[in-house]
């Protein structure tokens, strides 16, 4: 059973990119153009960040592509999404990775989440748009994220967050600081389990 199943994570707390804008003198884009959100999303790929551990991470993963967009000038929140989740890629089939014996397993969460932007459009106005690697190679609309996450939106408890906010169904975690320095420890667990479960599926 994956961390994504059980209630809470560990708690502790195209266009050209800007250039990388991380004091408080310097206000952060509050939206961006198509072209950069995929730029984001090739950038996030290029990372040591483990998106092909479908498995587990979102909390992590999530909060380290928030900081990753701030520190290049943008402002992102986080989009959760809560229920009986059964990922599934782009043509509907699900989503599966080996377990610690090599076999492979659909993956199931109990929650996902991803970061969430405002996205400019060629007639005028932001709609939103979510960047998540470990479901797609390009930006989601909200909808076709949740097609992803496998349930319909009204099967869902979902909310939007603060980039750096904690676990948010629950009221000892929701609001509280989630560091980054916490999400790269849970980053590197998950790399070694990754890794390991990918050498057993070798045999």
């Amino acid at each position: 059973m994956s961390d994504e199943k059980k209630p809470t994570p560990p708690s502790s707390a195209g266009g050209g990119n800007p250039a990388a804008c991380t004091t408080a003198a310097c206000p952060l884009k509050h939206s961006m153009t198509p072209a950069e959100a995929q730029s984001l999303m090739d950038e996030f790929k290029k990372t040591d960040v483990p998106f092909d551990y479908p498995v587990d991470c979102c909390y992590a993963r999530a909060r380290m592509m928030c900081d990753m967009m701030e520190k290049k000038g943008f402002a992102s929140e986080k989009l959760w999404s809560k229920g009986n989740l059964a990922a599934k890629k782009a043509d509907g089939t699900p989503v599966t990775f080996p377990d610690r014996n090599g076999n492979p397993q659909a993956v199931q969460w109990g929650y996902h989440v991803a970061p969430i932007v405002d996205v400019e459009q060629p007639g005028g106005g932001v709609e939103k748009r979510v960047l998540d690697p470990s479901l797609s190679d390009k930006p989601l609309t909200v909808d076709e994220w949740k097609a992803r996450c496998g349930v319909s939106p009204s099967a869902t408890q979902d909310k939007i967050t603060p980039a750096n906010e904690n676990y948010p169904f629950r009221p000892d975690l929701a609001g509280k600081d989630f560091p980054v320095s916490a999400a790269e420890n849970s980053l590197q667990a998950h790399r070694i389990s990754r890794d390991r479960n990918l050498a057993a599926a070798k045999g």
